[in-house]
């Protein structure tokens, strides 16, 4: 922490107790746990708040059924790089939702895993015994398994992916991947899929399963934990809840700030902010625990205005 005080930071940070929400908590020692160590677990994530990359931070945890810690630190809007000075800033709370990004592969690795569990499918077929298109150009040999591993050897990301709207459209983002070439023999080499394979996992999901993903996973995952929200994308009711991209602020802030974070390492902290903060990003286009891609790239990651915190690609 000393080390880094020294840097520039990319947010103002805020006294952690004006910033500090909190939900419904049990007393840890009903469920065999004690409040020093669920009180280290917290001090940690103000820790992290303070470094000045994370507008805003959210932890929840549950022990034996009951919750032992539900709070959240920072703010939903107004407190990201680049606002105004004088933006309205709202503080986040444990109902806040945020975009996983790439975690999303996650989810969608796990409902790979829930289909195998129960037969549908297995980890070792060929992707193309449930998606034929995918074996152009020699893929047929690619396993499931090869995907979830990040071994597949389709880890390049086509250049129309840059197109947003292309994420509504699954079908157009399938018919690429499978027209793609390999880079190398499946299992020969591992490179991260970050937007590929999670594609590829999803739409086979929805083949065995018969149902969207987000029809997958509110039947399957919501509904039986009684989860409100964690899904690919939040419902356009709900934006308001979402920790929302950095606005766009004037010029005069623009320059200040950015006469703030000139040096090489601000640079690096800002990409890093973008890539791997789950606080205040891309809310609007693509918010609320969506989850697609899970152990491989990115599926279909249905991420319109409403599906995001967790992504099948991200």
């Amino acid at each position: 922490m000393k080390l880094r005080s020294h840097f520039e930071t990319l947010i103002h940070v805020a006294e952690p107790q004006e910033v500090s929400t909190r939900a419904a908590e049990v007393d840890p020692r009903a469920v065999g746990s004690d409040r020093a160590d669920i009180e280290a677990i917290w001090s940690a994530a103000v820790g992290a708040y303070r470094t000045g990359l994370y507008p805003a931070l959210a932890l929840c945890i549950r022990r034996r059924g009951q919750v032992v810690l539900d709070r959240a630190i920072g703010h939903l809007r107004g407190n990201a790089p680049f606002d105004d000075d004088d933006a309205q800033r709202i503080v986040a709370s444990p109902s806040t939702l945020f975009n996983l990004f790439s975690a999303s592969k996650m989810v969608t690795a796990m409902l790979v895993h829930l289909c195998d569990q129960r037969g549908l499918l297995h980890l070792d077929d060929p992707v193309v015994r449930y998606l034929p298109e995918f074996g152009q150009h020699g893929k047929g040999k690619i396993t499931l398994r090869h995907v979830l591993t990040h071994r597949a050897g389709i880890p390049h990301i086509p250049p129309q992916f840059a197109d947003v709207g292309l994420l509504e459209r699954p079908g157009e983002i399938l018919s690429l991947l499978s027209k793609q070439k390999p880079r190398w023999r499946a299992g020969h080499r591992l490179a991260y899929h970050a937007l590929t394979g999670g594609f590829v996992l999803g739409a086979v999901v929805e083949k065995v399963m018969e149902r969207s993903l987000r029809d997958v996973m509110r039947d399957e995952i919501l509904a039986p934990l009684g989860f409100d929200a964690f899904n690919f994308g939040v419902p356009a009711t709900r934006l308001e809840c979402a920790c929302s991209r950095p606005a766009r602020s004037s010029a005069r802030s623009r320059s200040r700030r950015s006469s703030r974070s000139t040096s090489r390492w601000a640079r690096r902290s800002a990409t890093r902010w973008a890539s791997s903060s789950a606080a205040a990003s891309r809310a609007r286009t693509a918010s609320t625990p969506s989850a697609r891609s899970a152990t491989s790239g990115s599926p279909t990651s249905s991420c319109t205005p409403i599906r995001a915190a967790t992504s099948r690609s991200a």
